[in-house]
């Protein structure tokens, strides 16, 4: 009887040692894990850096039955620190002109802000959920949810891969679609292009009324921007 107590104590001993061992191995482990990268780089926010866009946009005007072409430039300028709460924030002052030629001339504010795992952007008395993080392939997320627009399905279509605009070479980029809607009556489609440490680089949108006989566009816009300089 004598034996079998001190086997029992001693089996005690040992299974408390195991679950000793167990967690100073599991804490030594988690200590040495390097830490999860979010890649909010895709969505920089340095005072003082400025983004000049070339801006190619057709207007459809179904008044008068034209369709008038425009180029341009803008140039978005982080201009101050807004951060609070701990989350960054920042303020941009966005320019527009014709061509080289012509002096910048002030166009709007916008704020853009890092919370958490989320890109925001806040521009024309609306907010957007631009990106996530990590901005892995095929992550969705509403990025209305801070709006009263209505609910937008964004999806990212590709990620981590290299691309050239306007002779200028990224070697990490993130495409999301914000819109693809198309009918016969309608055409809603929005895409944008991140590139590490740069920042938006590229964006397409149309929105267009069609003609449900002809599927001739009838009136609305579209537009490419693309990145020209940083």
């Amino acid at each position: 009887m004598l034996q079998m107590k001190h086997s029992q104590s001693y089996l005690r001993i040992a299974a408390v040692m195991l679950i000793t061992a167990l967690t100073v191995l599991g804490c030594s482990k988690s200590k040495n894990l390097a830490p999860l990268d979010l890649e909010k780089d895709y969505f920089p926010l340095t005072v003082g850096s400025n983004t000049v866009y070339a801006v190619d946009s057709t207007v459809y005007n179904d008044f008068n039955n034209t369709v008038t072409t425009y180029t341009f430039e803008l140039r978005d300028s982080v201009a101050q620190d807004i951060s609070e709460n701990g989350y960054q924030e920042v303020r941009i002052e966005r320019y527009k002109r014709k061509d080289g030629t012509e002096a910048w001339t002030f166009q709007k504010t916008i704020s853009r802000k890092l919370i958490d795992v989320r890109a925001e952007e806040f521009i024309d008395n609306q907010r957007f959920v631009r990106l996530v993080f990590p901005p892995q392939l095929s992550r969705v997320w509403n990025g209305n949810t801070y709006n009263n627009i209505g609910a937008q399905e964004y999806i990212i279509t590709a990620s981590g891969s290299s691309q050239t605009i306007n002779g200028i070479s990224f070697d990490q980029t993130v495409d999301v679609k914000e819109i693809d809607e198309n009918n016969l009556v309608r055409e809603d489609y929005a895409v944008a292009t991140y590139a590490k440490n740069v920042g938006l680089i590229r964006r397409e949108v149309k929105a267009v009324d069609k003609n449900i006989s002809t599927g001739q566009i009838t009136r609305g816009y579209s537009y490419i921007l693309q990145i020209k300089s940083f």
